[in-house]
């Protein structure tokens, strides 16, 4: 009896390991893949100036990180007390427009960095719904809890996304021809549009992925969407907001990630590290008993096996250290 409908995986030409740099960049799903890769200590950077749900504020970040256009205090209004740009989180405001504008730079430098020397670069399409401002038409990031009727609200055309997202692929890889490029398009629902627009809204970036797919040979589309609408297809694999993948589904998503794009040996490196993050959340009862004492032992042995494979432990040394 068949009870799944099963999405076919990819079959990149390339395969990744902990010696590759990574980008995450787009929705807060890329902030999901992100957490994992770097929590298994891989050298990624994601989303450094805030979470971007629309492609077009996607390929404006990528563009201007690449082209060295630094943000300038002109472009930062004050809104709430803080110092605010359109393309950058509010967790990186604040109360001195000088901070701001440099907390941005640092991040639109690391961000160049990390796309000059990368070896993956996975871009997570969100929303094709965009806002822009109305005396100043611009696709934004974020609006910052300011008034809706400072914006126009607009669904952006699969064409339209396409050539935007075409020009920011274009320009990676004139900079570094070694990058490849993972695209996929946000499980996430939002709800908040509406239901029907929510789906108009990812029929538009399926469209687009597909196309971009077809036009660069460097691009493999990620099936995150397929895996949990098809796949997964239920309610109880939704957080309790029913937008949201659950934890149990994201873990299921990143599995099928890790085995598309990472190599065999990388993977077993990834179980070592799941491993000792699992052994590191335990708390003990009894901390000052000499079992506890090699239960401790142990994980610094592992550890020290993974340090001797090139790998920069030192988040898994410093939750040891915190150990009681």
């Amino acid at each position: 009896m068949k009870l799944q409908t099963k999405v076919s995986l990819p079959s990149p030409q390339n395969k990744y390991d902990h010696s590759d740099r990574i980008a995450c960049l787009g929705s807060c799903f890329a902030d999901e893949i992100g957490e994992r890769l770097e929590k298994r200590l891989f050298s990624c950077t994601t989303n450094p100036l805030g979470t971007l749900y629309n492609p077009l504020a996607l390929a404006e970040t990528v563009i201007r990180a690449l082209e060295k256009r630094f943000f300038q205090p002109e472009e930062f209004f004050q809104h709430l007390e803080l110092w605010r740009h359109f393309l950058i989180h509010s967790s990186l405001a604040s109360t001195q427009r000088e901070q701001s504008v440099s907390q941005a730079n640092k991040s639109l430098i690391r961000l160049r960095e990390q796309l000059l020397s990368g070896r993956l670069l996975i871009l997570t399409l969100g929303s094709s719904w965009v806002y822009e401002i109305k005396d100043n038409p611009q696709a934004v990031a974020h609006n910052h809890k300011l008034p809706l009727d400072r914006f126009n609200k607009s669904l952006i055309s699969h064409p339209e996304i396409s050539k935007h997202l075409a020009r920011a692929i274009k320009l990676i890889r004139a900079e570094n021809e070694d990058i490849d490029i993972c695209l996929t398009v946000s499980p996430v629902r939002h709800l908040r549009d509406g239901l029907r627009e929510n789906n108009l809204s990812k029929a538009h970036l399926l469209l687009a992925a597909h196309q971009l797919e077809t036009e660069f040979e460097h691009i493999s589309y990620f099936p995150a969407y397929e895996l949990l609408i098809d796949e997964l297809r239920d309610y109880r694999f939704y957080k309790e907001d029913l937008a949201h993948p659950s934890k149990q589904a994201t873990d299921y998503i990143w599995r099928c990630f890790s085995e598309t794009f990472l190599t065999d040996t990388c993977r077993r490196r990834c179980g070592e590290i799941e491993s000792v993050l699992a052994a590191l959340t335990h708390r003990p009862h009894h901390p000052d008993t000499k079992s506890y004492q090699l239960f401790k032992e142990q994980i610094a042995e592992k550890i020290g096996s993974l340090t001797s494979q090139s790998l920069d432990c030192a988040p898994l040394q410093k939750e040891l250290d915190q150990l009681p």
